[in-house]
């Protein structure tokens, strides 16, 4: 939202931290089921898809296909 610094896609500290931490590999903290369900909601609409899934250990991890994107879009 407007006069917001440091929010890309409207994300909250913490879940910029979650997917920061995703995106360079480390294991993210926090409630990562609630996290990730905030973030790919906030992602929907520049993805059009989900972009955190969770792998079979259950740990969340960014879809392949959508890390330059993500990237991107938060100017990293």
């Amino acid at each position: 939202s407007p006069g917001e610094k440091g929010a890309p896609l409207g994300l909250t500290p913490g879940e910029l931290a979650f997917l920061e931490a995703l995106l360079e590999g480390r294991r993210p903290g926090g409630n990562a089921d609630m996290l990730a369900d905030a973030v790919n909601e906030k992602l929907i609409d520049l993805i059009g898809d989900t972009a955190i899934e969770f792998d079979e250990a259950g740990e969340p991890a960014l879809v392949e296909d959508y890390v330059e994107d993500v990237r991107a879009a938060l100017g990293a």
